[in-house]
């Protein structure tokens, strides 16, 4: 029957279309398809509204760019965006149909697991669990706040580390500590549009350090004594042009972010700002290469757990490296992705790829030079299956000093 319908409105009478230099008004937007999803939630990843003017071609465009940002939610397993035949060649009606995926999303690693439900009551809104070795987090997000171009989140974790080498924090070998964390965050941000954003998260931490053995003074080295409490603001600025959000081909996407702490508010002061930009095209649509620069800086100041950290497979695929964790950071990745073949029972694709990683950090007072960089290089076998449930495996070998292998239940950048 739905497909009778659907039919009956792509056969509404035609009438010639509007010159590609003309100017067409965007006169309605239909959805079909959306038994669970609100219709105020689907128009707002539309690239238009109504009442809107474009050039034909200007609107192709849009159509496209609505499909992509409806694909992006993954609230649907099937997303098709048509500009219906006109009885007025100057006004437009858009039909948006979709199906409807499973709500429920997955990841894992070695170390953790986690598990969200999307879209929950079909107003976008997501809470997730993750639950590790030495961590547990509850988090949930909510865009389009009652209907606005608002979005709120908020999370609270717990972790717990039982031995902490200091060496790795620019320390000297046999130091070592104890820690166990607990805090909260909330944020508030602005949409510009369905896929650039704004805002801020307020952030409450806890941390308890026990069983130390540091010999010089550990508070001003590393942030470590007895107990301590941090609150810190953490702005951000989001623009996405990417096609896929999990899976792009092409596209740009860049997010600048930022940190302040003060001792007015709790037991550290420091600064803390940076930026991830990447790069994404497919040329004849053969391959797709994917570029990644990501640099920050934090003042000397900043605790050891807020310090960048910037070794494993979201970032750094290296081994036996010394420099990946300090106050600066610089790293690079470069990979090129290839569709391998298609398994239709569970909606998903094998990917082929191959990548090399460059970086660095320089701890505190040390001067930034341009050398001394760690590097990995390897292959990569990559799965993505979205029925019943949305899941990206990844298994990655590292050749740089020793051989390293990584399994995980994520995407890549």
């Amino acid at each position: 029957m739905k497909r009778i319908i659907l039919a009956f409105l792509l056969i509404l009478p035609l009438a010639s279309a509007a010159s590609s230099d003309g100017e067409i008004t965007v006169a309605e937007i239909r959805t079909y398809g959306n038994e669970l999803t609100r219709y105020d939630v689907i128009t707002k990843y539309c690239a238009f509204v109504v009442g809107d003017r474009l050039t034909q071609a200007e609107l192709d465009r849009r159509i496209e760019r609505t499909r992509q940002n409806l694909e992006n939610t993954f609230f649907f397993r099937r997303v098709n965006v048509y500009d219906l035949p006109r009885s007025d060649p100057a006004r437009a009606v858009i039909l948006v149909a979709v199906r409807e995926r499973s709500p429920w999303s997955f990841s894992a690693d070695f170390w953790k697991v986690g598990v969200a439900k999307e879209n929950i009551g079909g107003r976008a809104l997501r809470v997730g669990v993750t639950v590790g070795v030495n961590r547990l987090e509850f988090d949930l997000k909510q865009p389009w706040f009652f209907g606005s171009d608002f979005v709120f989140g908020g999370r609270i974790f717990y972790e717990n580390d039982d031995r902490v080498e200091v060496e790795n924090y620019a320390g000297v070998p046999g130091e070592y500590f104890g820690v166990e964390a607990v805090g909260v965050g909330g944020g508030v941000g602005y949409n510009f549009n369905s896929t650039d954003s704004f805002g801020a998260e307020l952030v409450w931490e806890r941390r308890n350090f026990y069983d130390e053995s540091i010999k010089i003074n550990p508070f001003g080295r590393l942030g470590v004594d007895g107990t301590t409490n941090l609150v810190s603001i953490k702005p951000y600025l989001e623009f996405n042009r990417r096609d896929v959000e999990r899976t792009p081909t092409s596209g740009i996407y860049a997010k600048i972010s930022s940190e302040f702490a003060d001792k007015s508010l709790g037991d550290y002061t420091y600064r803390k700002a940076e930026c991830d930009v990447r790069f994404y095209v497919s040329p004849g649509g053969f391959s797709t290469f994917a570029l990644r620069g990501v640099g920050g800086y934090s003042t000397d100041s900043t605790p050891y757990f807020k310090r960048f950290g910037i070794e494993g497979l979201e970032t750094l695929r290296a081994v036996d490296y010394n420099n990946v964790v300090g106050n600066r950071m610089l790293v690079g990745s470069f990979e090129i992705r290839r569709d391998l073949f298609r398994f239709p029972v569970f909606d998903a694709w094998f990917v082929g790829a191959a990548f090399f990683d460059i970086g660095r950090t320089w701890d505190p007072g040390e001067p930034v030079e341009l050398k001394g960089f760690a590097y990995g290089y390897g292959p990569a076998l990559r799965l993505h299956v979205r029925e019943p449930f949305v899941i990206d495996a990844r298994a990655e070998a590292t050749f740089s000093k020793e051989f390293k292998g990584y399994l995980s239940a994520s995407h890549g950048f």
